[in-house]
């Protein structure tokens, strides 16, 4: 696979995605950035809000001041948190913690790049990812999560090891920040703040690919397709045969 349009078109095909893969790309403020995109024309809700835009087709790039929300700006790198953003008060009243600490705990564990460093967010459907990827977004069901999964483990057997948080930074920090910093496949189910911004389904599921590993993804996704555990589950009687296979043979 040379292109970003043939990686597109593949993972669209095996996952039978209706909408992306979307490519995310972080700009620093080193960067010389081309006038390749559009920024919107009033700041947007969040950085969430952005991403369903580039689901829907549309590419777009986001700076400081397009986007509204405090949480998404400090998880990319764009500001330094601060002592008085009430955002412990705030989790405890709207119910996601029980508790400040609780609070205090979970965004201690969290992860953001650093602060002061990111100019921009670039994000688009992967074949118009004139501006490079960084990393690239699934929008999915738990099926097409699991195929993601396995093709991520087929040559190694190694498990998928999640970073998952939910309410705050589920997408921004979990499905960015995560795969950018580390490398690595994560995944999140969508904080609430997310849903009700950027209007996600109910059975939604997020996962983010580190772009180093895009293409492997994709070939391992090619192989997996042709084998008999892929096919018999796009078959009506697959129930029946999975359920033969996982009892073993019989004597």
């Amino acid at each position: 696979m040379e292109n970003l349009q043939e990686l597109a078109r593949t993972y669209r095909r095996i996952l039978q995605l209706k909408t992306g893969p979307v490519a995310i790309r972080v700009l620093k403020t080193s960067e010389e950035i081309p006038v390749l995109l559009k920024k919107p024309e009033s700041p947007i809700p969040s950085f969430c809000f952005g991403i369903m835009e580039a689901f829907k087709g549309k590419s777009i790039l986001l700076g400081r001041s397009d986007v509204k929300c405090l949480m998404g700006l400090t998880a990319l790198g764009f500001r330094k948190e601060t002592s008085k953003s009430g955002k412990h008060k705030q989790g405890v009243q709207i119910g996601v913690f029980g508790n400040e600490e609780a609070s205090q705990n979970y965004f201690s564990k969290g992860i953001s790049l650093p602060a002061g460093q990111t100019q921009g967010v670039a994000m688009s459907p992967l074949e118009k990812a004139v501006m490079g990827v960084d990393v690239v977004l699934f929008r999915v069901n738990s099926e097409q999560a699991m195929w993601l999964f396995a093709a991520n483990q087929y040559l190694t057997g190694e498990r998928n090891d999640f970073s998952i948080g939910t309410g705050f930074q589920g997408v921004c920090g979990d499905v960015i920040v995560y795969p950018l910093l580390h490398k690595k496949v994560n995944m999140t189910v969508n904080g609430v703040g997310d849903r009700i911004s950027a209007a996600m389904g109910k059975n939604e599921l997020f996962v983010g690919v580190p772009a180093s590993l895009i293409k492997k993804i994709a070939s391992n996704l090619i192989e997996i397709c042709q084998k008999p555990i892929f096919k018999v589950t796009h078959s009506p009687k697959g129930l029946q045969k999975i359920a033969t296979w996982r009892n073993g043979p019989h004597h």
